[in-house]
């Protein structure tokens, strides 16, 4: 009998300890999840799971509404006719609009735009801003214009930005600027 008593007095010491670490993962698990109120009613451990089930409501609701935003941004950046790409501080891509899309798997010029995208994020990643303009010759004859931007002061960086604009028609219109004053000079 004593024997029994013993083991059975183990058995709920070990038992009160595993439910006081269970409830002490519970409580780290819920303030983790942002649920620093006070646990409503009840007793014990149910307490701790209403405070712990609420919390998770609350981070569900977060997530869900980060996604919608997410996705409102991305449709933005979509509408924009530049193509747009952004990279976090180790290169992966974190963002790529539609316009940016088609420098994914690069045929024929596109490859040198892709190339050229590519060496001004590393450059932007470094912390040095970067322009370069790049003449495909056709045809048709494409002129881009592509930056890289850094994201954050030099000492915080956190990716960078690169920017692909179809500067074609500026340059076509400024050579027609340029002829009709070399044109009217010469009259």
């Amino acid at each position: 009998l004593a024997l029994l008593t013993v083991g059975l007095a183990v058995a709920l010491g070990v038992g009160l300890r595993q439910r006081a670490e269970a409830i002490r993962r519970i409580v780290v698990a819920t303030e983790q999840l942002g649920d620093d109120g006070l646990p409503d009613g009840g007793r014990g451990m149910e307490r701790h799971l209403t405070r712990l089930e609420r919390a998770a409501s609350r981070a569900i609701d977060r997530e869900e509404q980060a996604a919608e935003v997410a996705g409102r941004l991305q449709g933005a950046l979509d509408s924009v006719p530049h193509g747009i790409v952004v990279v976090d501080i180790d290169g992966e891509v974190v963002v790529r609009n539609l316009a940016a899309s088609r420098f994914v798997e690069p045929r024929h010029g596109d490859a040198l735009v892709a190339d050229t995208v590519d060496g001004v994020l590393e450059q932007a990643r470094m912390g040095d801003p970067d322009s370069r303009e790049i003449e495909l010759f056709g045809p048709p004859p494409v002129s881009y214009l592509v930056m890289g931007i850094p994201l954050g002061p030099r000492e915080q960086l956190r990716g960078a930005v690169a920017v692909v604009e179809d500067v074609t028609e500026r340059r076509r219109l400024e050579s027609i600027r340029r002829d009709f004053v070399t044109n009217i000079s010469h009259e």
